[in-house]
């Protein structure tokens, strides 16, 4: 994500990084793809291919919501 933060800064004589939008929209990104990172595993580890994971896929999917949940208090306060 760094690199590409870095590259958008380079290329061109007008960089995407004096534009505040852009690095807004990617911290954006970054802070709400985290949570994805926990509730897919959790999602895969719940489904009947790992039966004997369904308890780490509950935690999984419990702190991948508890993530979002804390975004989104964030974002509104």
């Amino acid at each position: 994500m760094l690199s590409t933060l870095g590259f958008l800064g380079m290329a061109g004589q007008h960089s995407y990084s004096e534009v505040p939008r852009i690095s807004i929209i990617f911290r954006f990104w970054l802070t709400w793809s985290r949570p994805l990172g926990v509730l897919i595993p959790g999602g895969i580890l719940g489904t009947h291919i790992q039966p004997g994971a369904a308890n780490t896929a509950l935690i999984l999917r419990r702190v991948g919501a508890g993530i979002y949940v804390g975004l989104y208090i964030a974002l509104v306060l």
